[in-house]
């Protein structure tokens, strides 16, 4: 893996939505162009056999560009980010409905319990400050890595830094001021027969105007701009939705470390004053049900068993003093929760404003 070098992306949050993305995507229509092309290929290869058939078929309209319907339903609640990929379609010449489905290829995974990618992070102290290590395991499609691209999102003086992939308007990595946040896959609590089969049982429609798709209301706490950990771990705590996820948060201050686990309409957290651990499954004895069999053989188990002995065993004085004089070595510490899926890893430590990135440069 290489350090990422790119340039940092400039999103103003106070420009009209459908307009805040135009620069990035006439720059980069190539690389969103070949991204959602390797989505829809690994769709038919990977997800097709275990989709629900509705699901499915659902996929494959927003794949082949149509999905009129089911972007109607999402422009009713009047999110900004519709309004964000209709400007990132236009200028990158793509069907707005294909980047709707790269958008959303988190929640669909999970509605069709397709699990695998084994996202692995650990925060912990380094001068009574936290720092948050992850690997994000993203293979859907394998080009992830290569299409890395790191955004600021600002409103005035007023900021936060995401690690980002080039189409997605989504946050799964972020930093700002006074926090640092990633997301982890967590597996479904409740199984709907399909997507399609949740939005249009109206006896669940009121519910379903409050649960969004997890990395878009990631993005909407994150646009909040909040001034405080306790600020960021409350508003993750406070949106409804549609599938489960694990956010894992840090402060800039000692003892500030937080697991938000999210399932749905729920939620519970996880704190340890001095670090935590977190991979894709549920920590919290209430989840433990719907964690997948262990003989099954996820690689969820072992990663966590293994960070947690780095969090006993490995942060010594010395280990840390490196750390402080060179961040990316934090890195090291992922060692046995990386392999050949491991498409980003960064090093998140708000309170120096520090960020380091590498990504693999597959597809």
């Amino acid at each position: 893996m290489k350090l990422y070098t790119g340039k940092v992306w400039d999103i103003d949050l106070a420009d009209p939505a459908a307009e805040r993305w135009t620069d990035f995507a006439i720059q980069n229509g190539d690389a969103i162009q070949a991204l959602l092309s390797d989505v829809e290929a690994e769709i038919e290869e990977t997800l097709a056999p275990t989709l629900p058939r509705l699901l499915l078929a659902a996929v494959r309209t927003l794949a082949s560009g149509g999905g009129r319907l089911l972007r109607q339903v999402v422009d009713m609640f009047g999110e900004d980010y519709p309004q964000e990929l209709a400007c990132i379609a236009r200028h990158a010449d793509v069907p707005v409905g294909k980047l709707m489905l790269g958008n959303l290829i988190y929640d669909f995974t999970s509605l069709a319990e397709t699990y695998g990618c084994g996202c692995s992070s650990l925060s912990f102290e380094v001068d009574k400050s936290p720092v948050l290590v992850r690997n994000m395991d993203w293979v859907v499609p394998r080009s992830t890595g290569r299409h890395t691209r790191i955004f600021r999102f600002h409103r005035g003086r007023q900021a936060y830094t995401s690690v980002g992939v080039a189409g997605m308007v989504g946050v799964i990595s972020a930093m700002g001021d006074s926090w640092a946040v990633t997301v982890n896959q967590a597996p479904v609590i409740d199984k709907p027969r399909s997507l399609f089969d949740s939005v249009f049982d109206w006896a669940k429609a009121p519910q379903l105007l409050f649960k969004w798709p997890v990395l878009q209301r990631v993005r909407a706490v994150c646009d909040l701009l909040p001034k405080s950990y306790n600020s960021l771990v409350l508003g993750l705590r406070s949106y409804e939705t549609i599938v489960p996820f694990f956010a894992h948060v840090v402060g800039t201050h000692a003892h500030e470390h937080t697991v938000v686990t999210h399932v749905g309409d729920a939620d519970a957290i996880r704190t340890r004053r001095n670090g935590l651990v977190q991979t894709n499954h549920y920590v919290h004895k209430k989840y433990a049900a719907y964690n997948p069999d262990k003989a099954e053989g996820w690689v969820t188990y072992p990663r966590y068993d293994a960070l947690k002995a780095v969090l006993r065993n490995s942060l010594t004085d010395e280990r840390k003093d490196s750390i402080a004089q060179r961040p990316v070595t934090a890195l090291q510490l992922l060692a046995d929760a990386t392999d050949e899926d491991t498409m980003q890893q960064m090093v998140l430590w708000p309170s120096r404003q520090q960020m380091v990135v590498k990504t693999r440069n597959n597809g």
